[in-house]
């Protein structure tokens, strides 16, 4: 979880839709 959160980019948790990015943004 917290890769994802930290790169932003990757799907979270390999989901198509990345809150995480979406986050970033």
């Amino acid at each position: 979880m917290t890769t994802v959160l930290l790169t932003g980019f990757e799907p979270f948790a390999g989901d198509s839709a990345n809150p995480s990015g979406d986050a970033v943004r």
